[in-house]
């Protein structure tokens, strides 16, 4: 699940609906006679960000926490029993984000965020309350795999070393670097796992206990946060994890090249220790964890990892018998232009260079060599998509102005991206998800089965929609907002714009007298209308031009 900001409130409508189809098909096994034989299992989830945060949900679903299926287009602003619609419909919202609690009066005189990051806590327990866990889920894998990605601002040290000075006071001379692109691991066994220790657990893995108790589900909610801590604006969390779990990371190394029963030795899995420097290694690293999404924001890696393990293992036979989801409300369809734009000036050069490095770190071309060699459709995206009269829109998400922030600005906007989300999975795993009659996957399937499931191409699909999951989900009405809307985000914007500000000038000119804190204070406080009405000003031009407001 990729990075998405507001339109996680897609993500969790994707993800709503796959519940329900697995639910409905579990449901329906030996009471219908047409309910195909086979079976899927969900082995691994990885996420970024807003999609971390989701997966976190999803997690707790697959343990047995409450979770019923949205079933009328809107059921109402308290639905503590669907975490996904709770969560990124009803308790997000920009009048939580703008508000100012965590400035008045809150004890702490440092800024940490331009938002207010307090209400993502409160939803983080409401969506993984301690003790919720029940039944699992019976589509769920003998365990399930996690990775969260994070940002870790402090970074973990290596060094490659170079020619030994000689001297055993001095160290090795060599060229350090920090990696920052981090991941936090977790594992939900069917039985209790015991502690972190445990040597049956995948190395690096947190335990999660099947009853939804115990730190490691505190730990799945502080790495979800992190993980969603989009810079500046949503506050840093505080991580501590065992300095070994870097010791345990496996890392693809050349190999002796020769053939080895069979199969050639060249590439060789490798942990690959952090330089401590003269130091022992510490038993907790810490470290301060924004947005997964800045360096990793689409995990295929890391999925493709939990699911074939290091190293890969290949399939069976030479037929999809794993499948990586991708979930992306934002999918980059990156052309090549044939003459590069002349950039106007320094501005344009600045935000080309922070452009170029934020591609260059999501730049992954193992993944692209993988992905060329994919013969047997072992990777599925499902990514929005509304159309009009036939026409796809070029901006199907309602949350998708503002980069990304829009959704959080109403809540009708989030209403439509989770049934866009909820629509759009039906059709992928009605129309699209499908393979041919004689794949192996469908030998034990009967004539009637084949006949009733079989499209106009012959295929046959892998995952069948039974029950409630076969009703079919129209498109949602495209919401707009009115000039009061505005008018009470710009008042928010006012509002929480005057409470920064004496935070922002204490901490910029700490330095300085008080007189000219007092003055510069002043200052800015007449300058911040202005600021405020520019940028209600550009959401407002945003949205007009989608035809939202």
């Amino acid at each position: 699940m990729a990075g998405a900001v507001s339109a996680g409130a897609y993500t969790a409508g994707v993800v709503d609906f796959l519940v329900q189809a697995l639910d409905c098909w579990e449901a329906a096994r030996g009471d219908d006679r047409l309910a195909p034989p086979h079976r899927l299992r969900l082995r691994a989830l990885t996420g970024a960000s807003a999609g971390a945060m989701t997966a976190g949900i999803l997690a707790g679903i697959a343990a047995g926490r409450e979770h019923r299926p949205v079933s009328r287009f809107d059921p109402g602003e308290d639905l503590p029993d669907n975490p996904l619609f709770d969560s990124w419909v009803n308790r997000i919202d920009v009048r939580n984000l703008l508000s100012t609690g965590d400035l008045d009066g809150s004890g702490s005189d440092r800024l940490l965020s331009l938002l207010n990051g307090d209400v993502l806590a409160d939803i983080a327990s409401a969506a993984l309350p301690a003790g919720a866990g029940g039944r699992r889920k019976p589509w769920l894998a003998d365990e399930l795999l996690m990775a969260l990605t994070v940002t870790n601002l402090r970074g973990v040290p290596y060094n490659i070393g170079f020619a030994d000075s000689g001297n055993p006071d001095q160290p090795r001379a060599g060229h350090g670097m920090r990696r920052h692109a981090d991941q936090l691991r977790f594992r939900l066994s069917g039985t209790d796992p015991g502690a972190d220790a445990d040597p049956g657990q995948p190395p690096g893995c947190i335990a999660l206990d099947a009853g939804m108790n115990g730190p490691g589900w505190r730990r799945l909610q502080l790495a979800a946060l992190a993980s969603g801590a989009f810079p500046l604006l949503l506050p840093p969390r505080w991580i501590s994890r065992d300095s070994r779990d870097y010791l345990a990371q496996r890392w693809p190394g050349a190999g002796s090249g020769k053939v080895v029963d069979g199969h050639c030795d060249c590439v060789r899995y490798r942990s690959l220790a952090p330089d401590w420097g003269e130091h022992e290694p510490p038993e907790q690293f810490q470290f301060h964890a924004v947005d997964g999404g800045m360096l990793d924001n689409q995990p295929f890696t890391a999925g493709r990892e939990l699911l074939t393990g290091l190293p890969p293992t290949p399939p069976a036979a030479p037929v999809v018998s794993r499948v990586m989801l991708a979930i992306d409300p934002f999918p980059d369809l990156v052309s090549y232009r044939q003459q590069e734009p002349e950039p106007a000036g320094l501005l344009d050069f600045g935000l080309a260079l922070l452009s170029a490095m934020k591609n260059q770190t999501r730049f992954k071309p193992e993944e692209l060599l993988t992905a060329a060699e994919d013969a047997y459709a072992s990777r599925q995206l499902i990514a929005p998509s509304r159309r009009i009269d036939g026409v796809p829109m070029d901006h199907p998400l309602a949350g998708g102005a503002i980069e990304g922030f829009a959704g959080f600005i109403d809540r009708r906007f989030r209403l439509h991206d989770f049934w866009l989300g909820r629509a759009n999975c039906q059709r992928f795993f009605g129309r699209h998800f499908r393979l041919p009659a004689e794949h192996p996957l469908f030998a034990d399937w009967s004539p009637q089965q084949r006949q009733a499931w079989r499209d106009d191409d012959g295929r046959l699909p892998v995952l069948p929609l039974l029950g409630a999951a076969a009703e079919p989900i129209a498109t949602p009405t495209w919401p707009t907002i009115g000039a009061e809307q505005m008018d009470q985000l710009s008042a928010l914007l006012r509002q929480r714009s005057l409470a920064l500000l004496p935070h922002a000038i204490d901490h910029l000119l700490a330095r300085s007298n008080r007189w000219m804190r007092w003055a510069t204070l002043h200052m800015a406080r007449w300058q911040s209308r202005g600021w405020v009405q520019a940028l209600a000003d550009q959401i407002a031009d945003q949205l007009r031009r989608r035809g939202q407001l």
